[in-house]
């Protein structure tokens, strides 16, 4: 099955998000804006739609 680019780009994103909650001290807003989310309540819907918790509340297991 063929993934879309839309998807692909989404996936990506997605794992990068997680990667720099876990691994960095960046805020939710630093990182929605390095992923090119041009307003952090569109990257925080979108990682809760995914990993069904917020970006902060994914970051505290790794704290």
């Amino acid at each position: 099955m063929a993934v879309t680019f839309a998807d692909y780009l989404q996936n990506y994103r997605l794992k990068i998000a997680k990667k720099w909650l876990e691994e960095t001290e960046l805020t939710i807003k630093e990182i929605a804006a390095r992923l090119k989310y041009t307003n952090s309540q569109n990257f925080i819907r979108f990682f809760k739609k995914k990993e069904q918790v917020t970006p902060g509340e994914y970051r505290k297991k790794f704290s």
